[in-house]
């Protein structure tokens, strides 16, 4: 594989990451919850490849009928939450108790922007002996791009408020539509 085509992959498999954390980075962009949405994604994106890759062709039939559909399950979820605490008062809104820059939240927003990268890993047995430093340069895309998401939400949150927030939980609702369409 050529390395424009490995970047372009990365990129595309990153888009998701970067628009989850655009949605989600402007209300929780302290420095911890950016290090710690940045890096799960990264994990992830470098994890599921080389998961994918361990399972091979044997395993994809079994979870390609539902993976899209607990993607989108869990953005949904996240996103009409984001939606109705949008439209709290900004004192009333419980900002730690719906961080989702922490715990389960975390690790099911890093599984649904990596379940493309688990299926690009099945093809990495084509690829001679480069599958782990192909995953981490996926890896690393992902959190840059997430830190762009990040960075440009905080920046957007701070300009426009509540607003920014209602887009991002929309952006979230969308990325979850993109997902049932790619089935």
């Amino acid at each position: 594989m050529s390395y424009p085509a490995l970047a372009l992959i990365a990129i595309g498999l990153g888009f998701d990451a970067f628009s989850v954390a655009l949605s989600v980075g402007g209300r929780w962009s302290d420095r911890r919850s950016r290090f710690r949405l940045c890096f799960h994604f990264g994990l992830f994106q470098f994890l599921m490849p080389i998961i994918g890759w361990q399972a091979g062709a044997q395993i994809l039939p079994l979870i390609r009928a539902w993976d899209h559909w607990v993607a989108f399950g869990i953005l949904m979820v996240i996103a009409l939450k984001m939606l109705v605490e949008s439209f709290g008062e900004p004192d009333v809104r419980p900002i730690e108790a719906s961080n989702p820059t922490k715990g389960w939240t975390l690790v099911g927003l890093s599984v649904a922007v990596s379940i493309d990268a688990l299926g690009v890993g099945f093809t990495l047995d084509k690829m001679a002996g480069g599958q782990v430093m192909y995953a981490a340069f996926v890896g690393v895309v992902a959190a840059a791009m997430s830190l762009g998401g990040v960075l440009l939400a905080s920046r957007a949150t701070r300009l426009w408020g509540a607003w920014a927030e209602r887009a991002g939980a929309c952006l979230l609702a969308v990325v979850a539509f993109k997902l049932l369409l790619t089935i």
